[in-house]
């Protein structure tokens, strides 16, 4: 999946789990809703609990958000990077732009301030997720052909194979 080749910002390669989970260590991303209408802008109500089943509320500020909260397309043709609220309660709503029909994975990147003393919680970084369906017509766009390789050094001549092309002059 896309997010093993780059680093979300907000998170470093230490984060627990991999993020194609939605528990990790006892701390889970829960939402009732499985899907979002198409076309138009949806809020997302999920919360994060921690091993006691409670909702975490008392969260460390990265990159100064308490919460990071991603939507990607399966066929990575969609992309939105949040910071949703928190109410009073621990309950979180993201605000997202139209979403198109496909596929979507949501990602919540965050570190509780709280811990059970076994060694998670206080300090380290949770990436969880979980899967939506938005309705309708998916079509996707497949990953544009890759270009062929650059010509080979070995057809070159040999005073210019180790030798930079000269700059435009205009």
């Amino acid at each position: 999946m896309l997010l093993g080749l780059f680093l979300m910002h907000g998170m470093d390669d230490g984060a627990a789990g991999d993020g194609l989970a939605a528990e990790k260590d006892g701390y889970r991303l829960g939402s009732r809703a499985t899907s979002l209408p198409a076309g138009q802008p949806a809020s997302y109500t999920f919360t994060v609990t921690g091993p006691d089943g409670k909702p975490v509320t008392d969260f460390a500020v990265d990159q100064t958000k308490k919460l990071h909260f991603y939507a990607i397309r399966s066929d990575l043709t969609g992309y939105q990077h949040l910071h949703p609220a928190m109410a009073a309660d621990g309950t979180w709503t993201a605000d997202f732009a139209a979403l198109q029909p496909g596929t979507w994975r949501l990602y919540a990147s965050f570190t509780p301030n709280t811990g059970t003393g076994t060694g998670t919680g206080t300090g380290t970084d949770f990436l969880l997720s979980r899967t939506i369906t938005i309705p309708g017509d998916a079509t996707t766009t497949p990953c544009p052909r890759p270009r062929p390789p650059p010509p080979s050094t070995a057809t070159r001549s040999p005073s210019k194979a180790n030798s930079w092309p000269a700059w435009p002059t205009n």
